[in-house]
């Protein structure tokens, strides 16, 4: 593997995916997670790939809250945008970033 892909063609940054909603879940080993959206280099992506990959990350783990903590995921091949991190500072908002991917939660509307 390389630049964080892998064989057969599983996406853009597959690893660092992997890696991401890996650090997710440990995050919040007591609390479900889901990520509701994904932009990938300017564009709207599914978050089905995010959801299958914290499904298997702990098959068998059982969360018993029923409010689930939402994130957006940012694929970009630059930082965490500034204004995506200020913002999560200031609001003390959970955020992961591995390679080009980060990860924001994102209060409850």
């Amino acid at each position: 593997m390389r630049n964080e892909g892998a064989p057969g063609d599983y996406g853009i940054a597959y690893g660092a995916k992997v890696k991401l909603v890996n650090a997710i879940v440990r995050q919040h080993p007591d609390r479900d997670v889901e990520v509701d959206s994904v932009l990938e280099l300017g564009n709207p992506a599914s978050a089905a790939e995010y959801r299958f990959l914290i499904w298997n990350s702990a098959p068998k783990r059982r969360v018993d809250d029923s409010r689930p903590l939402h994130y957006e995921v940012v694929f970009s091949k630059k930082p965490l945008p500034r204004s995506l991190a200020t913002e999560a500072a200031i609001r003390n908002l959970p955020w992961v970033q591995v390679g080009p991917l980060a990860a924001v939660a994102v209060p409850a509307r």
